[in-house]
């Protein structure tokens, strides 16, 4: 399909059929982000339809194509001008952000430059972007020009710890922090006419006759965007030219001009030349955006880049407009509260972050208020989504404002806490008293409820396990859930595609954070058979990327060499896999479940009783607790580490010609004739009252292999002694 019909059928709202034609167009491209800059309009249009989230999801879907077909370089290409139009959504930021680390691997002080850019925190993603892509590109000798002034100057060091940069500017060597210094200058080549001019007179005249265009488009940039001839030629003439050769070059260049994408013409005698590539200043810019943002989270994240950024201009923040916007803020919280609306809380502490910035100090106490008013603060503080400055300031409110029940609010919260606000609220629970035994069983309510509690997991899985108050469950036990989760929510249909991504997101930012340290660290605690374990899980993650889970099958092959040397065994030898029916894995996720939802919970409640009866050296109920404590989180641990083996077996996998997992055997007494039938499944769905084994058990292994009119002998049986295998068939699936 082509792009101007694709941008056509999204302008219809015709959903299905754009997502359907976004896919033909990607599978027809050539995946190259040249290709694909074309259909960003697409993009575009759908935000302006403000079908946001159908708008994240093709983009999402395009990176991803372009990064499989050719390189994580190509991506970032295709990725940036998406990120421009969709400018809030933290998953294509996010996104782009890995891409840089992708690309840029290896590259000293990149994690320093990121940081300083604001790639991942609030700053506008065109002005970190263009941080990032400027200072990565400086080395000593490169020729940069001013942004807004008539210089040219020559980058003469670049510190990569520090991230500043010395620069020859008008005769004289400056030094530039990264975001000044991009803010400033920007990348040129010899031979842009500032540069020669600086560096080089005598080759200027040749750039004034080959490119005229690219001349005149450095003049708007520097004089203000837009003018007319007669001012360009007071620019040039007789700096760059002499008067007399004017009139013959104007002629020439009105033609390159009309040529230019970047420069707009109009009128004649005299012609305006036009070129706009920005929009509004710092402030203005960033009060017209506060007042675009549709969410709490975003305005507490836009502001925190504002006044970052205004530090790194060395500039005032403006007071005047942060006062009204406090205003607006408390407006707004005031009718939300009114209403009865759970954002109310986020917004007030928005009001409360703007305030404190321009010496409004009542800003806590008004939150601590309307939390101990509120009938439900957890809906509250859950209503801050994601973002770690607004989950900060609530508990700390919240503190104080719930004294009496403060402890059990924070531990029903951790669960599906989001990842980055998980450490605050161990913290505060382990200082407002938690007992170790709680610990195990959140864990286990983490573990047990993934597609919910995935941040909390991913936390226990990068931070939680290093706490000595947590370390309840091995680190390869969290890991072979978090594996098991990444399965499971390619196979969800309940799951909307925008959790699907969230939570895929989550879990490959985790497992590769600082270049997959944990991971590493996880191998090297763990034998072969768990290796191999690991490796059958990794093949299967579809859902987290080819990058991923090719570096998750490379890191563990590493470290365990012998796995890609073995030979091809026997479905019922594998070590590393489980077979079971899908309605064997329902039956054992639910007595996972039970474990984790009433048995763990009814032990930490006898726990707390027991407790509660004092001395506790002479107190058996109490010991006992204890112990039955550790089998449970025993008996958890080793039913996590079957559920991740676990392979769900199709009748169309079960072969026909021998006794395989998954087989139902006809069999006949050889001297009594006796016919019996039965079936070998999963060690979840084990029946022997209906002849269903456990494929697993001695007496089943005795019989795999075998083929119809092989004779074996049975003990278990009756009667028991030789039987002919006269029938092998896949068992029928309910």
């Amino acid at each position: 399909m082509q792009v101007q019909e694709l941008i056509r059928l999204a302008g219809s709202g015709n959903v299905k059929d754009v997502e359907q034609e976004w896919l033909t167009f990607l599978s027809e491209s050539d995946a190259s982000a040249k290709a694909l800059s074309p259909a960003v309009k697409v993009i575009e249009v759908l935000k302006d339809q403000n079908r946001t989230d159908l708008a994240e999801s093709l983009a999402w879907t395009a990176i991803e194509s372009v990064q499989e077909r050719t390189s994580a370089e190509e991506a970032l290409s295709a990725a940036q001008p998406m990120l421009l139009k969709l400018n809030k959504s933290t998953e294509l930021r996010g996104q782009v952000t890995q891409l840089y680390r992708q690309v840029y691997e290896g590259r000293a002080g990149l994690e320093r430059l990121m940081e300083e850019a604001g790639l991942e925190g609030g700053r506008p993603p065109r002005r970190a972007m263009r941080t990032m892509d400027v200072c990565l590109a400086m080395e000593p000798g490169t020729f940069v020009v001013g942004r807004h002034e008539d210089v040219a100057g020559r980058v003469e060091s670049v510190d990569t710890d520090s991230w500043t940069i010395e620069a020859t500017v008008s005769g004289r060597v400056k030094t530039f922090e990264a975001v000044e210094f991009a803010d400033q200058f920007m990348e040129a080549d010899a031979e842009d006419y500032r540069v020669l001019a600086a560096f080089d007179r005598d080759r200027l005249s040749k750039l004034l006759t080959s490119d005229p265009a690219r001349v005149i488009e450095s003049a708007l940039i520097v004089h203000g965007e837009q003018m007319t001839d007669d001012e360009l030629q007071q620019i040039l003439v007789p700096k760059y030219m002499a008067a007399g050769d004017w009139s013959k070059w104007w002629t020439k260049a009105r033609t390159a001009v009309r040529r230019s994408q970047n420069i707009r013409m109009e009128g004649r005698s005299p012609y305006i030349l036009e070129y706009t590539p920005g929009g509004p200043g710092h402030h203005e810019e960033f009060e017209e955006q506060f007042g675009k943002y549709k969410t709490a989270e975003d305005r507490s994240s836009g502001l925190e880049g504002y006044l970052r950024e205004c530090k790194a201009r060395k500039n005032e923040a403006d007071k005047a407009m942060l006062e009204r916007l406090h205003q607006t803020c408390q407006e707004r919280a005031a009718r939300l509260a009114k209403n009865g609306a759970a954002t109310a809380l986020s917004e007030l502490i928005v009001a409360w972050q703007v305030g404190e910035s321009v010496g409004v100090t009542d800003g806590r106490q008004a939150c601590e208020e309307l939390l101990a008013k509120s009938g439900d603060p957890l809906a509250m503080i859950r209503a801050f989504g994601k973002t770690k400055k607004l989950w900060s300031s609530g508990l700390a409110c919240l503190e104080t404002a719930c004294p009496d029940n403060y402890l059990e609010l924070l531990v029903s919260l951790f669960p599906a806490a989001p990842a980055q606000v998980c450490d605050d609220l161990a913290d505060r629970m382990e200082k407002a008293g938690l007992a170790d035994d709680r610990c195990g069983t959140l864990i286990g309510e983490i573990t047990s409820n993934g597609t919910t509690c995935f941040g909390a997991l991913c936390w226990l899985w990068d931070r939680g396990v290093t706490r000595s108050s947590w370390q309840v469950m091995e680190p390869v036990s969290v890991l072979t859930r978090m594996l098991q989760l990444a399965g499971e929510i390619s196979r969800d249909d309940r799951l909307e595609k925008t959790q699907v991504r969230t939570i895929r997101d989550a879990l490959k930012s985790s497992l590769t954070a600082r270049k997959y340290e944990r991971f590493n660290a996880c191998l090297l605690q763990i034998e072969s058979g768990m290796g191999s374990a690991l490796l059958t899980q990794a093949r299967r993650l579809e859902s987290l990327g080819r990058n991923v889970r090719e570096d998750l099958q490379n890191r563990i092959t590493r470290q365990f060499p012998d796995l890609i040397r073995k030979k091809e065994i026997p479905v019922w030898l594998r070590e590393d896999t489980i077979y079971a029916t899908r309605a064997g894995v329902v039956k054992f996720d639910a007595d996972i479940s039970d474990l984790v939802n009433v048995k763990m919970r009814e032990n930490a409640k006898a726990i707390g009783e027991a407790a509660e009866k004092g001395d506790l050296s002479e107190n058996s109920e109490y010991k006992f607790a204890l112990e039955e404590r550790d089998l449970l989180r025993a008996r958890l641990a080793q039913m996590q580490k079957q559920r991740v083996l676990v392979h769900i077996l199709t009748p169309e996998e079960v072969p026909t010609d021998h006794v395989s997992v998954g087989s139902r055997v006809g069999l006949r007494h050889v001297e009594k004739g006796v016919e019996l039938e039965i079936s070998f499944l999963g060690p979840f769905e084990a029946n022997i009252d209906e002849s269903i084994y456990n494929y697993l058990a001695p007496f089943s292994q005795e019989l795999m292999g075998h083929k119809v009119g092989d004779i074996v002998g049975l003990t278990l049986t009756d009667p028991q002694g030789d039987y002919e295998i006269v029938s092998t068939q896949a068992w029928a699936s309910e």
